[in-house]
């Protein structure tokens, strides 16, 4: 199974289990189980974004960069995040590290170098 068809399954993994967290049909002990997945999901990605933010969104520091988001992927991406305050913050993340910095690292505006203006 390739990584993408893994995060699918997850992905699907993650409604089922939120699905039978909201459901009234459900015995109580599946649904605590199931919030209890959810909530551990909602800690991964505060975590994550508290990592992110202590690496930074710098250029210098895109070794680590990678590691780090490489996680949302296979946990369903951005729509897996339920927290939107969590949401916010990685995505807020996400634009800083595209655009770049003055100094001429990241992508900058039609391509050139954030340096180059």
């Amino acid at each position: 199974m390739k990584v993408g068809q893994e995060a699918g399954v997850q992905w699907e993994s993650v409604q089922i289990l939120v699905g039978t967290a909201l459901s009234g049909s459900e015995v109580d002990v599946v649904r605590e189980n199931a919030y209890l997945v959810v909530q551990e999901l909602k800690d991964l990605f505060a975590k994550r974004l508290d990592k992110l933010t202590r690496i930074g969104h710098r250029w210098t520091n895109h070794e680590e960069h990678g590691p780090v988001l490489r996680l949302f992927e296979e946990f369903g991406g951005l729509t897996a995040i339920f927290d939107d305050a969590v949401k916010q913050g990685i995505v807020s993340w996400m634009v800083l590290c595209y655009i770049g910095e003055p100094g001429g690292y990241g992508a900058g505006i039609n391509g050139r170098s954030a340096g180059s203006r």
